[in-house]
């Protein structure tokens, strides 16, 4: 009997030590680790307060970078400056916005012109503003306005472009200069010539009909006589090497040489 008592109670003892580590192990697994609060792809709330810039901070850098604010000018002049500005930055949803479709398709076809534009002059053909303007090149562009888009988009129907254009015989070269002298183009005359020889003929009046001949010398340079029908022959000497490429007049004479 003592000994069948002795094994139950040892049995008993057995069995709450069983019981109590289940508990224990029950209560421990009901915990999550405190390693788990700091794991994982997003960081705590704190955290992630700390790294996210301001309101006022997001604000500033979205205006800083944002493109700047277009407006539409009521004059076809500065309409006219507005787009070749825009065109010279290569800002394409600009010129978008000031110009129709057809004018913008004009102005794309023309790469590389210096993009330096001076307003010359505007006038009124039937209504519709027209203005020109020329960069350094001496490249004139004409544009044309719907007037009653003035000081609202897509003003510009019309975009042409007249680019300078080098000849390649010495006679057509200096005749070109004699035309862009006659079109009041003194930009295009410094880049056939030079600014001094420009300078020099600009001030004068342009020859209206010219006839031309060539005599070519030892050193390459071509001698052009241009006679004109209400002044004195204008005499240009053309550098045989540079035609068809910018500067190629390199002197002159006044009445003869």
């Amino acid at each position: 009997m003592t000994r069948l008592r002795t094994l139950a109670t040892t049995v008993a003892v057995a069995g709450l030590v069983l019981a109590a580590g289940a508990c224990s192990k029950q209560s421990a697994d009901s915990q999550s680790p405190s390693v788990t609060t700091t794991v994982g792809e997003s960081p705590s709330a704190s955290t992630a307060a700390s790294v996210a810039p301001s309101a006022s901070t997001a604000a500033s850098s979205a205006a800083s970078k944002g493109p700047s604010t277009l407006t539409f000018p009521t004059t076809a002049k500065a309409y006219g400056s507005a787009l070749l500005s825009a065109y010279a930055s290569g800002s394409s949803s600009h010129v978008e916005q000031l110009a129709v479709q057809g004018a913008v398709l004009q102005l794309k076809d023309w790469k590389n012109l210096d993009t330096h534009w001076t307003y010359i002059s505007c006038d009124t053909d039937g209504g519709a503003p027209r203005c020109l303007y020329r960069n350094n090149n001496g490249d004139e562009a004409q544009l044309r306005f719907n007037e009653s888009q003035l000081g609202h988009p897509t003003a510009v129907t019309e975009a042409l472009i007249n680019p300078t254009t080098y000849a390649n015989n010495a006679a057509d070269y200096a005749n070109a200069f004699v035309y862009a002298w006659q079109q009041g183009n003194k930009q295009r005359m410094a880049r056939y010539s030079s600014s001094s020889i420009a300078s020099h003929y600009s001030g004068k009046n342009a020859p209206n009909g010219i006839t031309s001949t060539s005599t070519t010398e030892a050193d390459g340079i071509v001698t052009v006589t241009l006679s004109t029908s209400d002044s004195g022959p204008v005499i240009l000497k053309v550098k045989s090497s540079l035609s068809g490429k910018a500067h190629a007049i390199t002197g002159y004479c006044d009445n003869a040489c």
